[in-house]
């Protein structure tokens, strides 16, 4: 009685297993909240007169994702209550940012930061010679599928391990 039911759950099995390393890194909702995420950052919510800044902050939809995609493409293991990209000319973006350092280079530039909540800041990513990767967050976007792959392939190994203990089941009666 329960033999049928059991082959047809091991064939939808299957397929589950085949589809889910390609589907889930696109269409999970980790990723749709993580491409939340990367709008709101690159969105201006604040707008000085040589500066333009987007930002995550905790609790908003997408900043777990972002702050998981940070860890691996930028090392940011600790804990932060906003995630910045700012863009404008470097002096401006040392004012607003609140930087230590002179980040040099010239024309817009952009720079990825997190604040934490005694309102230090820590700086994830500035490179005066690519600035348009920096807008772009291509860092963040390989860091979030990266994520994403891995959620993927822990489905697909939970899974197969459930497809084998049905098709001992199965075999076994």
């Amino acid at each position: 009685m329960w033999e049928p039911i059991l082959r047809i759950i091991a064939i939808l099995l299957t397929v589950s297993i085949a589809l889910a390393p390609w589907l889930y890194p696109n269409y999970s909702v980790f990723s749709r909240r993580f491409v939340t995420g990367i709008e709101k950052l690159q969105t201006p919510r604040v707008t000085d007169e040589d500066v333009e800044a987007g930002y995550i902050e905790r609790g908003e939809t997408g900043f777990s994702e972002i702050k998981l995609a940070s860890e691996l493409a930028y090392g940011l293991y600790e804990d932060v209550e906003r995630i910045w990209l700012v863009w404008g000319a470097p002096p401006a973006i040392v004012d607003f940012a609140r930087q230590d350092a002179d980040l040099g280079g010239f024309g817009d530039n952009g720079l990825v930061y997190a604040e934490k909540s005694d309102s230090e800041t820590i700086r994830l990513r500035y490179r005066p010679g690519s600035p348009q990767q920096t807008r772009r967050l291509e860092d963040l976007r390989a860091g979030g599928m990266l994520v994403a792959q891995q959620r993927g392939q822990r489905l697909t190994g939970s899974l197969a391990i459930l497809w084998a203990s049905i098709m001992i089941v199965v075999v076994a009666f």
